[in-house]
C-alpha cells in the first residue's frame, strides 16, 4: 500500500514537470507571436525560440521565423546577423518537421533559410515540398509566391514549376490575383512566368488580372 501511495506521487511529479515544460514552450511560442519586428528578430539572434507541442504554438514560432526574416528590420541587419536567424529558423523548421512531417508551413521556412544561407539546391527542394504538402491553401502559397518571385534567378526546374503552380491558384484567387499582380510590375524578372499561367484563365479572369495590374502601376507610378 505504501509503495503505491510511493509510486502515485511519484507520477504526479513526473506529470507536473511533463505539464511544467510544456506550459513554457506553449507560453514562449505566444510570447513570440506578440513581439515586435525587431523583438521577434532579437529573440530569434539569440536563440530564444523553441518548438511548442502544439499546433497552434508550432505555427507561432514558424510565422514568426518567417516575419522575422523577412521583416524591414532584418532588411538592414548585418549579414552574419541574417544568416544567424536563418541557422535557428531552419533549426526550428526542422524539429517542426520532426513532428509533423506533412507540415506546409515549415517547409517553406526551410526554403527561406536556405535562401537566406545561399543553399539554393535545398531552397528550391523544401519550396516544392511545401507546396506539394499545402498545394491548395493559398496563405502559404502567397509566402511561396513571393519568396521564389523574389529569388527568380535562383530558381532550377523545380523552383520554376512551383512558382507557375502557384502562380495559378493565386489567379484565380480574389486575393491572391492582387499579389500577382503587384509583382508582376514590380519584378521584370518574373513576368514571364506570371503571364504563362495567365494564359490558361478564362476570360473574365484574364480580365481581371489584367484590371489589377493596370491598378497595380498606377499606384506604384509605372506606365
Amino acid at each position: 500500500m505504501r509503495t503505491g501511495k510511493i509510486l502515485g506521487i511519484v507520477a504526479c511529479l513526473a506529470l507536473t514537470g511533463v505539464s511544467s515544460v510544456f506550459f513554457a514552450e506553449e507560453y514562449q511560442a505566444f510570447r513570440l507571436s506578440r513581439e515586435t519586428d525587431r523583438g521577434q528578430y532579437e529573440r530569434l539572434a539569440l536563440g530564444e525560440a523553441s518548438i511548442a507541442g502544439s499546433v497552434r504554438g508550432r505555427y507561432a514560432v514558424l510565422r514568426a521565423c518567417d516575419e522575422g526574416q523577412r521583416s524591414l528590420f532584418a532588411e538592414v541587419q548585418s549579414t552574419p546577423s541574417r544568416r544567424m536567424v536563418a541557422a535557428e529558423c531552419l533549426s526550428l523548421a526542422r524539429q517542426a518537421l520532426a513532428q509533423a512531417p506533412t507540415l506546409s508551413l515549415a517547409h517553406y521556412v526551410v526554403a527561406r533559410s536556405h535562401l537566406h544561407l545561399g543553399d539554393f539546391d535545398a531552397f528550391n527542394r523544401a519550396l516544392g515540398l511545401s507546396q506539394q504538402m499545402g498545394a491548395t491553401e493559398g496563405w502559404i502559397a502567397q509566402r511561396r509566391f513571393d519568396l521564389a518571385v523574389g529569388a527568380n534567378e535562383h530558381l532550377d526546374a523545380l523552383g520554376r514549376r512551383t512558382l507557375g503552380r502557384d502562380t495559378g491558384l493565386l489567379l484565380r484567387s480574389i486575393d491572391g490575383v492582387d499579389l500577382v499582380a503587384d509583382r508582376y510590375v514590380q519584378f521584370e524578372t518574373a513576368r514571364e512566368a506570371i503571364l504563362r499561367e495567365a494564359e490558361n484563365l478564362s476570360a473574365g479572369d484574364q480580365r481581371r488580372f489584367l484590371s489589377r495590374v493596370r491598378d497595380a502601376q498606377q499606384w506604384l507610378g509605372g506606365e
